[in-house]
């Protein structure tokens, strides 16, 4: 499963809340080869609040906030 394998890898599934264009923070990771999950609406926040109570240990973190 995909989310498990990210969380294996990752620890948290990592997002980036895209624009008109990507931010240079997509390269930075993906060149650490590191999965970023590009959120097209502003809606997806809160699906993935949604999902982190429904599943336990899931846990989404926008790539361009704080990600201690």
């Amino acid at each position: 499963m995909f989310v498990e394998e990210l969380k294996e890898k990752q620890g948290k599934i990592l997002y980036y809340q895209a624009g008109t264009e990507l931010s240079p923070l997509v390269d930075a990771y993906h060149k650490k080869e590191m999965e970023i999950l590009i959120s097209q609406s502003p809606l997806d926040s809160h699906f993935f609040t949604f999902l982190e109570r429904k599943i336990e240990g899931l846990e989404f973190k926008r790539i361009d906030s704080s990600i201690d």
